[in-house]
């Protein structure tokens, strides 16, 4: 698959294949096209040249609905300014979804205690975990096998916090989901990833 953006070739001929229930890290510099390349897979972004296939089907052609059922997206910057709870916040991954289970999500993260909080006073880095747990509401959600897609998950957060996320998203390859996931630290990507895809200009 290969993306243009007005006049620019972000990705050029990328073949790669993701299975479910497997850790996979797209590495790079800034502007290789990790997040391009998350955009396509999630059917956000459509390729100019080649094909897209999430079991079988092109995810930027399916249903709003149906894609939200398939999987699940943790984007780089989130722009809610509404003064929310955080518990509000989290139960947009899965409208009606019973209070424990959204306790248990903010639980596994160590932000608890943030439930009460108005998302818009929390910092860059509480914000980030309040949207991670939004994004692992959701993935209760999905029919299997599901895919997860996570743009720069460890931006914001302290080193131990960080653990603490990617333990998250493994868990959910353990449970079958697909997880892929922008990452910056090569150290990090080698001790979590069971498949590495490094980019480097669209390549």
């Amino acid at each position: 698959a290969s993306l243009r953006l007005g006049r620019r070739d972000v990705l050029q001929g990328i073949s790669a294949t993701f299975e479910a229930g497997r850790c996979t890290a797209l590495l790079g510099p800034n502007g290789a096209g990790k997040s391009s390349l998350l955009a396509l897979l999630a059917g956000d972004l459509a390729p100019t040249k080649g094909r897209v296939r999430m079991d079988g089907s092109a995810p930027h052609r399916m249903a709003p609905a149906d894609l939200a059922g398939r999987r699940a997206v943790l984007v780089q910057r989130n722009t809610l300014n509404h003064p929310f709870s955080v518990d509000r916040v989290v139960e947009l991954g899965f409208p009606g979804a019973p209070r424990a289970l959204r306790r248990l999500m903010l639980t596994e993260l160590g932000i608890e205690h943030l439930a009460e909080r108005v998302y818009t006073e929390l910092s860059g880095g509480e914000q980030r975990l309040v949207q991670l747990a939004r994004v692992l509401l959701q993935c209760e959600t999905l029919n299997p096998p599901g895919w997860l897609f996570l743009d720069e998950p460890e931006s914001h957060l302290d080193l131990g916090v960080v653990q603490r996320v990617m333990r998250a998203a493994r868990r959910r390859a353990g449970k079958g989901l697909g997880v892929i996931a922008a990452i910056h630290d090569l150290e990090l990507a080698s001790r979590w990833a069971d498949q590495v895809l490094v980019l480097s200009e669209g390549t």
